[in-house]
């Protein structure tokens, strides 16, 4: 209720606090469930609507300071998301114009629906797979297939992949280990160990630093 106060002086934010610590007994045994679902239907609300991965300025907002005043033409589609090929399945809603990384948060959230906020793997710890034709494809918010407009990199989105409605996406847990070689302006990186259930896999990409 407080969060978004303005404090200037330390008597303010003295009774802000204050106030935390007296309306906790009453946040627990009473306001807390409702206040938690108003946060849940908020946040819902806010993922069906594009969100400026960078800024985090979004179209549904009810902060006018993070309010995104850019037209973003956008589709929803819904995917079908796996664990570790197979573990786990449900349905996730996401935006042809999300970065990867936000379909990553977004099939987090559909899966680990019911589980503690620390329970949830973070979206670093996590890559996705685009199941397609027999082949798989891992993908990420740059690579070389990446965009250059007007000399600024644009992140990959599911329509850049192609990704359309009822595809099939498997989150996979990995384990990373990065050996450098630096040859002048170029650096390799071998991500080797990448493990799932049912799969290892060997990945190699090639940077180029400018």
């Amino acid at each position: 209720l407080f969060y978004d106060c303005r404090c200037e002086t330390i008597s303010e934010k003295l009774i802000i606090n204050w106030l935390y610590i007296c309306m906790f007994d009453s946040l627990k045994k009473s306001s807390g469930p409702a206040l938690f679902m108003l946060y849940k239907a908020i946040e819902n609300l806010s993922m069906r609507w594009p969100t400026d991965a960078v800024t985090l300025k979004s179209r549904a907002t009810l902060c006018q300071d993070n309010l995104l005043t850019t037209n973003v033409d956008s589709e929803e589609i819904v995917i079908h998301v796996e664990v570790n090929h197979g573990r786990c399945k449900t349905n996730c809603r996401i935006l042809d114009c999300d970065s990867i990384s936000q379909v990553k948060s977004k099939c987090i959230n559909a899966i680990y629906l019911r589980e503690m906020g620390s329970e949830k793997p973070s979206v670093d710890s996590v890559d996705l797979e685009w199941q397609v034709g027999g082949c798989s494809k891992i993908l990420y918010d740059e690579d070389l297939s990446s965009l250059i407009e007007n000399g600024y990199r644009k992140l990959n989105t599911p329509k850049h992949y192609g990704i359309t409605d009822g595809s099939t996406i498997c989150l996979l847990s990995k384990e990373i280990q990065i050996a450098e070689s630096d040859y002048g302006k170029h650096i390799t990186l071998f991500i080797i160990n990448y493990k799932s259930l049912e799969k290892n896999y060997i990945v190699k990409l090639d940077k180029t630093v400018v």
